[in-house]
């Protein structure tokens, strides 16, 4: 009888970072050559030669880095052999840098209060991010996501959580993340000469605010010397903000203006 062939395990290949990518690293060690790393979200070591650390001459490592800091790195070559890669600080842009490591901090926040929840639950954590798959495959960060969530509970139907594990986490989530506001300003000039102009700049200025209201904004408009005035047009999704508050200002304006007023957009920001 022929003996039936026995599975044969095959080790797991490690994730590397792709050439060119920023990442996250931690200084493990500095040397006079320059500094061994750890990757933060790789499991893998990197070395930062001293030539790679700045674009101008450095006569020590420890004058640009220092063992325990963290700090974002391009890669320059991939060892998949050792498990390693080369790294450069010298040609991550500042803002990228930034960027970067902006977005692995909030992971690690989203990553937090989600590991809390599963405990909390009583679920493994991987299973917890399963089931909002989704939802995170829409944002850049865990923890942007979760904000959403806050802010549209509406998004945590889509996931694979029961109607009692959505309230939980839910109201989890409600007491422990602040939604980020966004925020839309214009500055205007509204006037006019005619009689009733108080009432009629009164008028188009509240027009401002009711539109903007309608579309789910919150407004506010303030005096700024008149005839300029400040209008601030807040949401806690951008996209309603792109979408309607230019566009609300410049309508309510040129609706004033047929009506006699003079009224001018000075500038947004």
């Amino acid at each position: 009888m022929a003996e039936e062939p026995q599975a044969v395990e095959t080790a797991e290949i490690p994730e590397l970072p792709e050439l060119k990518e920023l990442t996250v690293a931690t200084v493990k060690r500095t040397t006079k050559y320059g500094a061994y790393l750890t990757l933060e979200e790789y499991p893998c070591d990197g070395f930062l030669h001293i030539s790679q650390l700045s674009a101008r001459w450095v006569r020590r490592v420890t004058h640009v880095i220092r063992t325990g800091q963290k700090i974002v790195v391009k890669v320059l070559r991939v060892d998949e052999k050792n498990n390693s890669v080369d790294a450069s600080l010298k040609d991550v842009p500042p803002s990228d840098g930034r960027r970067v490591m902006r977005e692995w901090k909030m992971n690690l926040r989203g990553d937090q209060l989600l590991s809390d929840f599963a405990e909390k639950i009583g679920i493994e954590v991987e299973e917890l991010d399963d089931k909002l798959e989704d939802v995170f495959a829409r944002h850049k960060t865990s923890y942007d996501a979760l904000g959403r969530m806050v802010v549209e509970p509406s998004l945590l139907e889509s996931t694979g959580l029961s109607k009692e594990e959505r309230e939980e986490f839910f109201n989890y989530l409600s007491t422990r993340i602040t939604p980020k506001v966004y925020r839309f300003e214009a500055r205007i000039e509204v006037s006019s000469i005619s009689r009733g102009g108080v009432r009629q700049v009164r008028e188009a200025l509240g027009k401002i605010k009711e539109e903007a209201e309608l579309t789910g904004l919150e407004a506010t408009v303030t005096a700024d010397g008149p005839p300029r005035y400040l209008v601030k047009l807040n949401s806690h999704k951008p996209e309603l903000l792109r979408k309607h508050a230019k566009k609300i200002v410049t309508e309510c304006l040129n609706e004033s203006r047929k009506k006699g007023l003079i009224s001018n957009l000075l500038s947004t920001s």
